[in-house]
């Protein structure tokens, strides 16, 4: 009874209490930071994602040393409101805000067909398309998802990725959470085997030639496979895509005791992280941990 009492309250408490508090009642103040002119910061935001895209971002604020330009991909139908929200989230010097429209305007400006193709039938396929765009400016990105957030500054890693010959580095994963229909379909066996990645967060300092026909074949295989299926690994099949590029190109140097993707402490009330770890990416069963670390670390 007291175990069930516990339980309920790690995952009740930080959504109903805290979230509310980090989002509404805790100061956002936005402080001016050098430029980071070494690569461009991605996030896709969702109509639903603003308040995780906030605390994100205010994580991101206050521990880069530098803040470098950040391009923020809203989706079809986000209201003028929420992005009139998302304005006041970062330096207006260095916030560029995208609506899916004007991305896929670009795709098809571009001849990306296949882009364009998926990013209309997917939020998935619209993160492929936002990754692109600014790649397009000729800048390595930083792409995160709205439910990570920052315990340091990554320019040391991120200094040695745009060094090294690797040019993609997708955080690791505790699971392989692929598509498994699309591995069958576009022969990518090669995914299943450890180590596994996840496409919350990734640093690509660019897509090669050889990279960009390898993702022209299987978005054409992925766009046919969602246009018979409705189940739910499709979510799924733009990770898929990115790990078969990170297998081929090489290990990804986001080390997992840095960059955290773990669920074992989804019970734990108390945050409990260790000094060196960059950033944690909140998947879905853990969100509620978003909410509970966001506010220990404004209060530490």
């Amino acid at each position: 009874m007291i175990k069930r009492i516990h339980d309920s309250l790690a995952f009740r408490f930080p959504t109903l209490i805290l979230k509310n508090l980090v989002t509404y009642v805790m100061p956002n103040k936005l402080r001016s930071k050098p430029l980071a002119p070494e690569f461009n910061f991605v996030m896709l935001c969702g109509s639903k994602d603003y308040a995780l895209l906030k605390q994100a971002l205010f994580s991101a604020r206050f521990f880069f040393k530098k803040l470098p330009h950040l391009y923020v991909i809203t989706d079809f139908d986000m209201p003028e409101r929420t992005s009139v929200k998302i304005a006041k989230c970062y330096l207006a010097d260095r916030l560029h805000i995208i609506n899916a429209d004007e991305c896929i305007k670009f795709h098809e400006e571009n001849g990306n067909s296949l882009i364009k193709a998926f990013a209309l039938q997917s939020p998935m396929g619209l993160k492929i398309a936002a990754i692109m765009q600014i790649l397009a400016i000729g800048m390595p990105v930083l792409y995160a998802d709205t439910d990570v957030l920052w315990f340091n500054d990554p320019a040391d890693d991120i200094a040695r990725f745009i060094s090294g010959e690797v040019n993609i580095h997708m955080s690791p994963d505790f699971h392989p959470g692929y598509d498994f229909h699309l591995i069958k379909a576009a022969s990518l066996g090669m995914t299943v085997d450890p180590p596994y990645y996840n496409a919350g967060l990734m640093f690509i300092k660019n897509i090669t030639e050889e990279q960009h026909a390898i993702m022209e074949k299987i978005l054409s295989i992925i766009i046919e496979m969602h246009k018979s299926s409705n189940e739910i690994h499709k979510n799924l099949s733009e990770q898929t895509l990115f790990a078969f590029i990170q297998k081929q190109a090489g290990p990804s140097e986001m080390l997992p005791d840095k960059y955290l993707l773990f669920s074992s402490d989804q019970f734990d009330i108390i945050s409990t992280w260790q000094k060196h770890v960059v950033a944690r990416h909140y998947i879905g069963h853990i969100r509620h941990l978003f909410w509970r670390d966001a506010f220990f670390k404004r209060i530490r």
